[in-house]
């Protein structure tokens, strides 16, 4: 049985439990006994698994852009499952309104006035399964739960829960019937991934867990107290100068790549940053590394590039664009 100590056993004094190296390592420890444990619910790439993670601790959103069948829902529900955290799942169709996933106003007649009652948004952690497949105007609907973290009924603001995260999916593959999430919506999702089909020995291990239902480890889920605690010292993970000016000058070059509309947002480089800190403190580390936004970049940039149809003719890729931005951008700026 994997067992979480409460972090308050920690020596730490509150005014610098952040950024002391006891709690980075009671935080590490924490984040690879997660990790494992939910390794045994979605039997997916590692990659995926940290990703996801480095989101969740970072106060960000996940877009996952697979076919379907490839561990999804199980994705979403496995990360829930793991803290003492709320789960919903909406299944997004043409017909779902805006008001099927915020909440609406009813008229109350006894009271005589209105009262709002809650959509699924309200939760820790939302899956809109197959995001594309509902109206524009329904997708738009998440956007300002998804940055301000509130809604906004009648001219009253409703807070959201804490954590929030969406995690949207969508399939790459068909298109008929579908709307594709603009720019401004895109942006919002701090990272993108695809979980692709598993290789053979995880498949093989899949198909026994499904069909034989072994029983599977005991996990005791991470407490609120300790979420918290993880989310406070990524955020405490130190950045150097030279690391915001390598980010500054990734975006910047992005603004002049001659295959791309336009360039990367400053949202893109702040997700980039609170990604690496999540990276480094997964290692152990009291700072960030060049090595830490490398390892983000794809996934946190190639869902805001939008390349050129000329380019897209000639076979450039979103890959090709991150790899050439990387390429071009020394860590250390030349004088």
């Amino acid at each position: 049985m994997v067992t979480v100590p409460d972090s308050g056993n920690l020596k730490a004094s509150d005014s610098d439990a952040p950024n002391s190296s006891e709690t980075r390592a009671y935080c590490r420890d924490r984040l690879i006994e997660i990790k494992k444990a939910m390794s045994e619910l979605f039997m997916g790439r590692e990659e995926t698994l940290r990703m996801v993670l480095g989101a969740f601790f970072s106060d960000g959103h996940v877009l996952v852009e697979d076919v379907p069948g490839v561990g999804k829902t199980t994705l979403a529900k496995t990360l829930a499952q793991c803290m003492e955290i709320e789960f919903r799942r909406i299944q997004f169709t043409p017909d779902l309104m805006p008001s099927d996933v915020m909440g609406i106003s009813l008229f109350d007649l006894n009271s005589g006035v209105f009262n709002f009652k809650r959509g699924p948004v309200f939760t820790n952690i939302l899956m809109a399964d197959e995001i594309n497949r509902s109206s524009p105007k329904t997708q738009s609907s998440l956007l300002e739960a998804m940055e301000e973290r509130q809604v906004t009924m009648d001219g009253q603001a409703y807070p959201l829960e804490k954590p929030f995260m969406v995690i949207a999916t969508q399939n790459p593959v068909e298109f008929e019937g579908t709307f594709p999430l603009p720019e401004a919506q895109l942006d919002r999702f701090m990272v993108r991934i695809d979980i692709g089909y598993p290789d053979a020995e995880t498949e093989i291990d899949i198909l026994k867990k499904e069909t034989l239902r072994r029983e599977r480890s005991s996990f005791q889920p991470l407490s609120k107290k300790d979420l918290l605690l993880i989310r406070e010292t990524a955020a405490a993970i130190e950045v150097n100068d030279t690391i915001y000016s390598y980010v500054q000058r990734l975006l910047d070059a992005s603004r002049h790549h001659h295959d791309l509309h336009y360039g990367l947002s400053p949202r893109a480089g702040i997700a980039l940053i609170r990604m690496a800190k999540f990276m480094a403190l997964i290692s152990d580390r009291a700072f960030v590394t060049p090595d830490d936004i490398r390892s983000v970049v794809y996934p946190v940039v190639a869902h805001r590039l939008v390349i050129k149809s000329d380019a897209m003719y000639r076979g450039i890729t979103e890959k090709e664009v991150v790899s050439q931005l990387i390429e071009m951008v020394p860590v250390a700026k030349r004088s």
